[in-house]
């Protein structure tokens, strides 16, 4: 009662909110009916998504989609979960760690990214699992889009699935934040920004606003990482003539000859000076 008088707590009650199928994993209770529901809920979405891809193929076998031309979210997930229905030879290109990449660049950020080797520590594991390397990866994705306290938690939630310890993150967030100095300068910096004075007797009271920042940095962000994704693109059409890309933000979907993964990261180098990005090419 003392928090809801003083106004405090307010991030972690919209946190706590649970408005649709992607909130589920924040109950605690039965988690096995959870993990049921989910489960129905994916296969039902995939099964919509591919109707959908079906439905819009023409005479030529094709699907044209906006969705091709730098496509994000969930629905470049449920597509890649229907790659298999391809004919032909298709390969893909994955932009390993792009959001680290460019923010690298942006922040003049030396340290490396190895998130198996986060995990490693994090979870006192030689291999981590699957899961284990997924919360690493989402709580490092966090950090560098400069979310933190509930924030970061409902990040994590919702990337994984998975209610991890509010103050276990806070502990790797900072961990985080001494390692990559840089981009945490970065984000306190621009985080000043978006102090608004609210005091209209000139004491000097600022107020945080927390939607325009949170706007902002997704937007950016995006931004950045679609160009290095366009990059991507045009060398392969560079280098692969007469090949069809499908461009989503971190990988490419292509049909026609592989290309070099060597040559798309020196393009990428070129591109954003300084930083080195790591670029898996493989046959689908």
């Amino acid at each position: 009662m003392s928090e809801q008088i003083a106004g405090a707590a307010l991030d972690r009650e919209e946190a706590a909110k649970i408005e649709g199928f992607r909130d589920l994993w924040k109950v605690q209770q039965d988690r096995a009916t959870v993990r049921n529901v989910y489960a129905f809920h994916d296969c039902f979405a995939s099964l919509v998504f591919g109707q959908s891809l079906s439905s819009s193929a023409v005479e030529d076998g094709r699907v044209r989609s906006h969705l091709f031309c730098g496509g994000t979210g969930a629905k470049v997930a449920l597509f890649n979960r229907w790659l298999g229905a391809l004919d032909g030879a298709h390969f893909s290109v994955r932009i390993d760690n792009s959001l680290f990449g460019v923010l690298a660049w942006l922040c003049h950020e030396q340290t490396p990214c190895d998130t198996k080797e986060l995990a490693r520590d994090w979870f006192n594991m030689r291999a981590p699992s699957a899961i284990q390397l997924a919360i690493a990866q989402a709580v490092f994705e966090g950090f560098l889009l400069g979310k933190n306290s509930w924030a970061f938690w409902e990040h994590v939630g919702d990337t994984t699935r998975a209610a991890i310890d509010h103050n276990t993150l806070e502990v790797w967030r900072t961990e985080l934040a001494k390692r990559y100095s840089a981009i945490t300068m970065f984000h306190d910096t621009l985080r000043s920004y978006f102090l608004r004075e609210v005091s209209s007797h000139g004491h000097g009271h600022q107020q945080f606003e927390a939607a325009a920042h949170r706007r902002y940095v997704d937007r950016e962000a995006h931004r950045l990482v679609n160009r290095a994704s366009q990059i991507a693109a045009q060398v392969v059409e560079e280098t692969a003539q007469g090949s069809l890309v499908a461009r989503f933000e971190n990988q490419l979907l292509c049909e026609g000859k592989a290309v070099s993964a060597e040559e798309i990261s020196e393009r990428l180098a070129a591109a954003f000076s300084g930083t080195h990005f790591n670029v898996e090419v493989q046959a689908i």
